[in-house]
C-alpha cells in the first residue's frame, strides 16, 4: 500500500532528478553549439580539401616519375647501343646508373635466354614495392622491368586524411540542428539511464525505509489500544532500526510495568480478603477453643465410653484450632506486609549477613547450602529485613521439597551474577531437588497456590510483592534441567559517596 510519505519521497526523488536533467541539458545544448560553431568553419574544410589535394598530387608525381624512368630505360640509346653489341658488363652499367635512383629497389633485364638482375638493399618495413614493365625495341634485350620503392605511409596518409576530409565535409554541410540533436539525444539517453537507475534505488530504500515506519505506526497504534504484545522487527542498523529498538524496549518496559502494577492490586485485593478472613476465623476460635476445655473438665467419667468420645472430639477439636491459628497468622501476616524502607547495600555483605542467619536451615534438614560471594562494588537499594524474608522463603522451600522426596547429598547453591547488556544483578537459587512441574510454573507465584499438604501458598507471592516493589522481577528459570531454578533480578545503584 502506498501511503502519503513514499508519495512525497518519490516526489521529492523525481524533482531533486529532473531539475538537474533539464538544466544540464540546457547547458549541454549551449555548449554543443558553441563547439559546433568554433569546430566546424569554411577554413578548416578548405584546408582539409588542399591536404587531400597536396597528398593526391605527390602520388601522382610519383607515378610520373615512375613512367619518366620507365621511357628513359625504353629510350636510352647507351642500353641499345650494349644490347646490340651483346655487352653484358656495359648493360650492367647502364643499369646501375639507373639503381642509383633513390626510389627504385631493382631492375631485371631479359638478355637472350638469361635474364639480368641488379638491386639495391632497402628497408621492407619502410617501403613496399610496385613493379613496372616495359618492352625494349631489341632483339637482344626484349623487355625490361622496375621494382620501385615506395614510401608505405604514402598511402595510408592519404586514405587516412580523405576520410577526415569526407567525414568533416559531411558535418560541415550538415545542418546544425541535426548534429546538436543528436548530441543531445545520445547525452540524454545516458543521463536518463544514470536517473532512471537512481530514482528506482532511491524509490526502492524510500520504500523500505517509510515500510518500517507504517509498521512502526501501526505498532503504535496496537499498542495504543492496549496490546502490549506486539513488536517490530528493526530490520537493520540504521537510524531507523535504533528507534524500533527504542520502541520495543519501551513496549518491554510498559508491559512489565504493567503486570507489576497488575500483580500488585491483586496482591492488594487478596491481601484484604486475608485480612478479612483472618478477622472472621480469629472471632470464634477463642469461645470453641475455651468450650472444649470446658466440656473435658466438666466431665464427671460416669460414662468411660462417653469419656473416651468427648476426649477424643477435644482433641480434634483442639487440633483444628491450632491449625486455623496457623492460617490466622499466615493470613494476618499476609494481610499486614510493611512498607519497604530500601537502602543501599552492597549484594556480597547482604548474602554473608544471609548465610549466618539461614545456616540452621541446612543443619535442620541435612543439606549443604552454599554460598558463593560475588565481585565486590555490585550495590542494590533494598530493604534488608524484606529482601531476607525471600531469600528465607526461597530456601526453605527447596530444603522442604528435597526432604519431602527425600534427595541424596541434597545442596543449595546461591549465586550472583552481573546481568549482561542490562545495570542489573541476578541472585540464582539452584538446587538438585525433584523441580517443579512445568506446568505449575505459571501459577507459582498466585497467592494461594500450593503443592504442599500443609501450605497456604502465600510464601512466594509475597516473595514476589517484595521484589516487585523493589523493582525487581522473580522468576523460575524453565530451562533448568534438573532440579529448580529461582532468579531474583534486581537493578544496581551506584555506591553512594563519602562523605
Amino acid at each position: 500500500m502506498i501511503k502519503r510519505l513514499d508519495v512525497k519521497f518519490v516526489l521529492t526523488l523525481i524533482i531533486t532528478a529532473v531539475v538537474p536533467i533539464v538544466a544540464s541539458i540546457y547547458l549541454v545544448t549551449e555548449a554543443v553549439k558553441t563547439s559546433l560553431g568554433v569546430g566546424l568553419n569554411k577554413d578548416i574544410a578548405a584546408s582539409l580539401s588542399k591536404s587531400v589535394t597536396v597528398h593526391k598530387n605527390y602520388i601522382e608525381a610519383i607515378k610520373a616519375n615512375h613512367t619518366g624512368v620507365m621511357l628513359r630505360l625504353s629510350d636510352s640509346a647507351r642500353l641499345a647501343h650494349a644490347c646490340a653489341a651483346s655487352d653484358e658488363e656495359q648493360i650492367e652499367t647502364v643499369l646501375r646508373s639507373f639503381l642509383a635512383s633513390a626510389s627504385i629497389k631493382q631492375i631485371s633485364l631479359a638478355f637472350g635466354n638469361r635474364e639480368l638482375v641488379v638491386q639495391k638493399a632497402m628497408d621492407e618495413s619502410r617501403y613496399r614495392s610496385v613493379t613496372r614493365q616495359s618492352s625494349l625495341k631489341n632483339a637482344v634485350c626484349k623487355n625490361v622491368e622496375v621494382v620501385f620503392a615506395v614510401d608505405r605511409d604514402i598511402t595510408g596518409n592519404f586514405n587516412e586524411a580523405a576520410q577526415y576530409t569526407e567525414t568533416y565535409g559531411a558535418l560541415f554541410r550538415a545542418p546544425r540542428t541535426y548534429l546538436t540533436r543528436r548530441v543531445i539525444m545520445i547525452y540524454g539517453i545516458f543521463l536518463g539511464l544514470i536517473v532512471i537507475i537512481s530514482v528506482w534505488q532511491g524509490v526502492f530504500w524510500t520504500r523500505r525505509f517509510t515500510r518500517r515506519l507504517h509498521t512502526l505506526n501501526l505498532a503504535t497504534k496496537s499498542v495504543a489500544e492496549g496490546d502490549l504484545s506486539v513488536r517490530v522487527d528493526p530490520g537493520g542498523q540504521d537510524e531507523v532500526a535504533e528507534l524500533i529498538g527504542s520502541f520495543n524496549t519501551m513496549v518491554d518496559e510498559i508491559a512489565s510495568t504493567r503486570a507489576r502494577i497488575e500483580y500488585l492490586q491483586k496482591i492488594s485485593t487478596w491481601q484484604e480478603i486475608a485480612r478479612r478472613l483472618a478477622h472472621e476465623i480469629k472471632n470464634p476460635l477463642t469461645p470453641i477453643h475455651l468450650a472444649a476445655q470446658q466440656l473435658k473438665n466438666k466431665y464427671d467419667a460416669n460414662d468411660p465410653k462417653f469419656g473416651r468420645l468427648l476426649e477424643q472430639s477435644v482433641d480434634i477439636i483442639e487440633e483444628e484450632v491450632v491449625t486455623l491459628k496457623r492460617l490466622v497468622t499466615d493470613f494476618s501476616s499476609f494481610a499486614k506486609l510493611p512498607q519497604i524502607s530500601p537502602s543501599p547495600v552492597e549484594v556480597g555483605a547482604f548474602l554473608e549477613d544471609c548465610e549466618s542467619s539461614l545456616e540452621y536451615i541446612a543443619e535442620q534438614n541435612e543439606l549443604e547450602l552454599i554460598f558463593e560471594k560475588p565481585a565486590a562494588g555490585l550495590m542494590v537499594s533494598i530493604d534488608v529485613m524484606m529482601m531476607k524474608r525471600v531469600v528465607d522463603n526461597l530456601i526453605r522451600n527447596a530444603a522442604e521439597a528435597m526432604t519431602n522426596a527425600d534427595v541424596e547429598h541434597p545442596k543449595i547453591r546461591v549465586r550472583v551474577e552481573k546481568v549482561k547488556k542490562s545495570n542489573e544483578v541476578a541472585i540464582r537459587f539452584e538446587d538438585n531437588g525433584p523441580g517443579v512441574l512445568p506446568e505449575h510454573h505459571p501459577s507459582l507465584f498466585e497467592p494461594y497456590f500450593t503443592t504442599k499438604e500443609e501450605g497456604t501458598g502465600l510464601g512466594l507471592a509475597i516473595s514476589k510483592k517484595i521484589v516487585l516493589e523493589h523493582n525487581g522481577v522473580i522468576w523460575i528459570d524453565d530451562e533448568q534441567e534438573k532440579g529448580a531454578s529461582f532468579v531474583v533480578q534486581l537493578p544496581l545503584v551506584k555506591k553512594p559517596k563519602k562523605r
